[in-house]
């Protein structure tokens, strides 16, 4: 464990480096210009942090990160990428775009920085990009439940979740991989009915784990919330899918 002063330090620096991180980031999609309205600083400025010829000191580093996050509206971004054809919704363009995921790590890292996660734990399927991502800030583990059991030689937690009254999904996760104690978030890429995340919920339960809170990268409707897990955070929220622009 870091001492206060050390530990001080230690959080000052990752501010700063964040800083220079996100502004990397956006400068693949905006101009210098169109950065110094986001940020309220100088064209100038921002080139020599961009470039890496200055690292900006915090104050500067908590206004960058405080202003994108506050004036850029992710959830556009990731509304002008999400497709729906016939109920279905097509994440592809989103989880394919690395920035896009980054943006959200980062928003992650301002929601359960504080937390004390160890573990993210995420289903084997298409959230597991963005999982791997803010385990990265997080500086946790990541837990993938998979849909079979890869060493039959391992002890598993295993939940089944009914899909539909004639077909079902076990996940299955290596009783190593979780540990009494450990602080775990739950991740997920698209949650409708919530069941998945309940599953994950049972299993870091089973282990004696503790869940510090969620992260949804879209939810549509409103039955997620009913399945009793506190401090879910969703990025975007839908209503009715049958709004969002048609394949």
């Amino acid at each position: 464990m870091l001492a206060g002063k050390e530990k001080g330090k230690h959080v000052e620096l990752e501010t700063r480096l964040m800083a220079v991180e996100l502004l990397a980031l956006l400068k693949r999609k905006f101009t210098y210009r169109e950065l110094e309205r986001l940020t309220g600083l100088s064209n100038g400025m921002l080139s020599r942090y961009v470039t890496g010829q200055r690292v900006p000191r915090k104050d500067h580093a908590e206004k960058i990160i405080s202003n994108i996050l506050s004036k850029l509206d992710i959830r556009m971004l990731i509304l002008e990428k999400l497709k729906e054809s016939k109920g279905y919704i097509d994440l592809q363009l989103i989880l394919s775009d690395i920035l896009l995921l980054k943006l959200v790590a980062l928003k992650a890292k301002l929601v359960f920085g504080e937390a004390g996660v160890n573990k993210v734990l995420v289903p084997e399927a298409g959230g597991i990009p963005l999982a791997a991502l803010v385990a990265a800030k997080l500086n946790a583990d990541l837990v993938i439940a998979r849909r079979r059991k890869e060493n039959p030689f391992q002890y598993y937690y295993e939940v089944t979740l009914a899909e539909t009254p004639f077909t079902s999904i076990t996940f299955y996760v290596p009783q190593q991989l979780l540990c009494r104690g450990d602080r775990v978030l739950l991740v997920d890429d698209l949650v409708q009915s919530g069941q998945t995340l309940k599953a994950l919920a049972e299993i870091a339960k089973k282990a004696g784990a503790k869940i510090v809170g969620a992260l949804a990268l879209i939810a549509v409707g409103t039955n997620w919330r009913r399945i009793g897990i506190d401090n879910v955070h969703v990025v975007l929220e839908i209503a009715d899918p049958s709004k969002i622009t048609s394949i």
